[in-house]
């Protein structure tokens, strides 16, 4: 299969987190990924990092996702150059840092988000982009 990519500019507010949520459940539903599963965690991941983006980036924000055989690879791009901070190095488990109750007081009921994308990616990564960053997570599909 080849490459198949999807873009969206999308404003920095909360109401885009729903936006881009509907938008990659529409769009995977066109790439016939009919996993439920699948569909929840890329759900998931989306809300996670467009949530980061309105909160603590800078406008513009922009949505990538590409789909190569049984890889999707979902990417949000802001204008702030700082890196999310995941609290650990990334040999650490999600375990390791829920269990760490230094981090679990400071963490709270805020700041999971990168926890959670960590549990159910396949890889992540941050990189510059254009004058901000990217954050990039590919998820496997089933």
């Amino acid at each position: 299969m080849s490459q198949t990519t999807a873009r969206f500019d999308l404003l920095a507010t909360p109401r885009s987190v729903g936006h881009a949520r509907q938008l990659v459940r529409t769009l995977l539903a066109a790439w016939e990924i009919g996993d439920a599963d699948a569909v929840d965690v890329c759900e998931l991941v989306v809300s996670e990092l467009l949530t980061n983006a309105v909160l603590h980036g800078q406008p513009d924000i922009e949505l990538q996702i590409d789909r190569h055989d049984d890889l999707i690879r979902i990417a949000v791009a802001d204008g702030s150059d700082v890196l999310p901070d995941p609290g650990h190095g990334p040999d650490a488990s999600v375990e390791d840092i829920l269990d760490d109750e230094d981090n679990a007081a400071q963490v709270g009921e805020s700041g999971r988000g990168l926890l959670l994308v960590r549990a159910v990616a396949e890889d992540w990564r941050t990189e510059p982009y254009r004058n901000g960053k990217r954050v990039v997570v590919t998820v496997r599909l089933p």
